[in-house]
């Protein structure tokens, strides 16, 4: 017998599914993080296979070039969707009142 958390049966959530979502959201990141890494190195010709003190300082100014703004947009972006959640006391229990038919 599965023994399920009470707040998956009162709100009917699935915890698998919900811990699935999670997963996938973390894999995807990561692939995500590795990808935009890798294309940055290669936009700025980053050399591989050095000594971190035979890297020319132009590469290193480049680097911090490329990383700064980007990921500043990347950032900034992320938390636009927080900044236009609206929701208060009684849009919060309509969804309640909603998920428990």
């Amino acid at each position: 017998m599965r023994v399920t958390p009470a707040w998956s049966q009162a709100f009917k959530y699935d915890p698998d599914l919900l811990f699935g979502g999670e997963l996938s959201a973390g894999l995807a990141t990561n692939v995500a993080n590795g990808l935009l890494g890798r294309v940055f190195l290669e936009l700025i010709s980053f050399p591989t296979q050095v000594e971190s003190a035979d890297v020319p300082a132009e590469t290193l100014f480049d680097l911090g070039l490329v990383y700064g703004p980007v990921f500043m947009v990347i950032y900034l972006a992320s938390l636009a969707p927080l900044v236009f959640y609206r929701i208060n006391r009684k849009s919060h229990l309509e969804n309640l009142a909603k998920l428990s038919e």
